[in-house]
């Protein structure tokens, strides 16, 4: 790899010096190698956008690209993208896949897609699926991979046209395991709401990320305010300054023990100037670093 490197520079460095271009018998002249090398290296040069081709009859003249790389702009995006040619050799591969499957981009540019491998199991997995729909034509495909951290990722591929006019094939793969991870929080919220929603003497308040998502009757009353999108340190505001440093404390302790349930009583000032007493318990939820209150109370008085 470290010669395959160290022979693209060299080929770049003379084509920087020469504005007009260089044939791949000028280049392999250049640099004492075969013209057969020059062209290997002079392909994944041009596939990642770093030289360009001009045809001048039957001779092909290379320079220094002076477009913007591909490389450069497919690597802005954080999906996983492979360019495959209309016989699924790779002929473009973004960072992001590199570093998912651990693979060092030489070692994968003009493999057959169909046939290539990696290890350990997970990422192979991913390859599979990969295969498998560009085998059968799926144009779209979700998979789960079960390992220390549930990943599921969204595989999509497009049939593609190059500017010489061959087919290929564009394949984009991006995480969807947040969005995931939403909806099954979701699902928790609407069995809670279920139960309590409803109570009269009963008030739920759910927390995301900082801010309320979800306020009943109950709470809106209690702290005398609109609840929904607001973020949760304007609610700790209503609570009277004795009980709030408390309050917080119990915040963080839940957060340092994830999935810690804790009781709590304080007193709220209310938008009357009204002081009222409730207790009630927290629950908090860390899915995949989405951290979720939940607040029951109860006895809160009419």
């Amino acid at each position: 790899m470290d010669n395959f490197q160290n022979e693209t520079l060299k080929i770049l460095e003379i084509l920087k010096n020469s504005p007009h271009g260089m044939s791949i018998t000028e280049i392999a002249r250049a640099i004492q190698k075969n013209k057969h090398s020059v062209g290997r290296y002079l392909e994944v040069l041009q596939v990642s956008g770093q030289v360009e081709m001009r045809t001048f009859g039957k001779a092909k003249v290379f320079s220094v690209a002076s477009r913007i790389p591909q490389d450069l702009l497919m690597n802005y995006s954080h999906e996983f993208i492979l360019l495959l040619d209309k016989d699924n050799r790779i002929l473009h591969v973004n960072n992001f896949f590199l570093d998912l499957m651990n693979t060092p981009r030489a070692a994968i540019l003009g493999k057959n897609f169909s046939y290539f491998s990696v290890s350990p199991s997970p990422s192979q997995t991913i390859l599979d699926s990969i295969q498998s729909c560009l085998k059968s034509d799926i144009s779209e495909h979700e998979i789960t991979i079960e390992n220390d951290i549930h990943k599921t990722y969204f595989i999509r591929t497009i049939s593609i046209v190059f500017c010489n006019g061959t087919k290929g094939t564009a394949v984009s793969m991006e995480d969807i395991s947040d969005k995931k991870n939403a909806v099954f929080l979701e699902l928790k919220y609407n069995t809670l709401l279920n139960l309590v929603s409803n109570s009269p003497h009963q008030g739920i308040l759910i927390c995301k990320n900082e801010h309320v998502i979800f306020a009943n009757k109950q709470i809106e009353k209690l702290f005398g305010l609109a609840c929904q999108r607001i973020p949760l340190f304007y609610l700790m505001e209503r609570i009277i300054p004795e009980d709030r440093d408390c309050i917080r404390k119990q915040f963080s302790e839940c957060q340092e023990n994830k999935q810690k349930i804790s009781d709590i009583s304080f007193r709220v000032e209310g938008a009357s100037g009204i002081r009222s007493k409730v207790s009630g318990r927290l629950t908090l939820f860390d899915e995949s670093g989405v951290i979720s209150y939940f607040l029951l109370l109860t006895d809160i008085p009419e």
